[in-house]
């Protein structure tokens, strides 16, 4: 018996049922500690069992270089030297394969280097220095702005939002808040003129747009520097896949099967970066995991709406949900589903939201609630807590 067949064998129903499900765009909805890892692991070695697929031609992303070295951990284990042939990538890190693989589709990064904190913040500073931007460059703290410049152009870059994207949106919005009756006062002395709250969202907007000058200096001096941060790596491919059809074309011809880790962690961008690819087939052979209530993070640009746009992009897409939970006794796991229950309104997004079932053969028991004073007593109490069970 295989290696790979000893791993199946100890599959449940609904997890056998993801990894022969090889056809077609595949969703699953999936906890903590269902096994979401070994079934991608696993679906790849169906994959190269049933198709004539080269290992090559299949693509996976994960959220972090963590979780990437861990698939082919386990792919190695399953399949042996072909999982080094096998395409694991972070976003970052596939976006810097593709440019290094096709150089000559990327020529302007020719010669491009990683800019540095300090070199970033320096040309910040550098910017502001021009008088439109004297509202960025507060009196007694013309720093101020500098390192929250540097923040909104990451979370920028995240969503694919261009300097023209950002000055469109802000402008908008200004003759929105002006055009709105709820904006005008109707009594005392500033009846028929904008309120106050109106008037802070428009000053709000008028920065925005003053930033989004200041958006467009710092991507121009970076690449007239030959320097590129981090997100660029995604934002340039993004960039190319739209202009360069050739390129594309290579891409999508490349990899026949998709599979998507983390899938509620993923932000626009990196969801424009696997839309792009699998777009080539009417039903493309994308299969994405992902934890519905994971995605109550939103401040880490996770969102169940990620799940919902894929589902209504390919309405073939088959739904598989994986209830067995292999790691928590079932008071845990019922304490949790409460109390994240709370977060979605009557009836939200019902199809996702799953309940999970102990598998692991552990007995209920209380749930234990402790509250520690500070982060150092909390970590004190964990570290005696797992010492005593180690030696138990």
């Amino acid at each position: 018996m295989t290696t790979f067949e000893a791993e199946y064998k100890k599959l449940n129903k609904q997890q056998k049922l993801a990894v022969d499900s090889i056809d077609g765009p595949v969703m699953v909805i999936a906890g903590p500690g269902t096994g979401k890892t070994q079934i991608l692991a696993l679906r790849i070695g169906n994959i190269l069992l049933k198709t004539d697929t080269p290992a090559s031609g299949i693509l996976c992303l994960t959220f972090t270089e963590a979780g990437a070295k861990e698939m082919k951990r386990r792919l190695r284990a399953l399949i042996g030297a072909r999982a080094e042939e096998v395409r694991v990538h972070t976003y970052h890190g596939f976006a810097g394969s593709v440019i290094a693989e096709f150089p000559d589709h990327f020529p302007h990064l020719s010669r491009t280097k990683q800019i540095t904190d300090i070199e970033s913040e320096t040309l910040v500073r550098t910017i502001l220095r021009d008088k439109k931007f004297g509202k960025l460059r507060p009196a007694g703290e013309p720093d101020f702005y500098v390192g929250k410049i540097l923040g909104a152009i990451r979370d920028s870059k995240k969503e694919a939002w261009t300097p023209e994207i950002v000055r469109t949106f802000a402008t908008e919005e200004i003759e929105r808040v002006k055009q709105d009756e709820a904006s005008l006062s109707t009594r005392g002395p500033t009846k028929g003129q904008l309120k106050g709250d109106a008037l802070k969202r428009i000053e709000k907007c008028e920065r925005t747009i003053i930033f989004a000058d200041a958006y467009l200096a710092y991507e121009e001096k970076k690449r007239a520097d030959r320097k590129m941060d981090f997100d660029d790596l995604i934002i340039e491919l993004l960039t190319a896949l739209r202009t360069d059809k050739l390129l594309l074309q290579m891409l999508q011809e490349k990899f026949l099967y998709i599979l998507v880790d983390e899938h509620q962690d993923t932000n626009d961008s990196q969801n424009m970066l696997i839309r792009a690819i699998a777009d080539f087939f009417d039903n493309p052979n994308l299969f994405v995991v992902g934890d519905e209530k994971q995605a109550i993070f939103r401040f880490q640009g996770a969102s169940v709406e990620n799940f919902l746009r894929f589902q209504n992009l390919w309405k073939g897409m088959k739904v598989i949900s994986l209830t067995g939970n292999y790691r928590s006794h079932q008071s845990i796991l019922d304490a949790s589903f409460a109390m994240i229950e709370n977060n979605y309104a009557e009836g939200e997004h019902k199809n996702l939201r799953i309940k999970l079932s102990a598998e692991n053969g552990d007995k209920p028991k209380p749930v234990e609630v402790v509250m520690a004073g500070n982060t150092e007593a909390a970590d004190k109490y964990l570290v005696e807590e797992i010492v005593d069970i180690l030696k138990n």
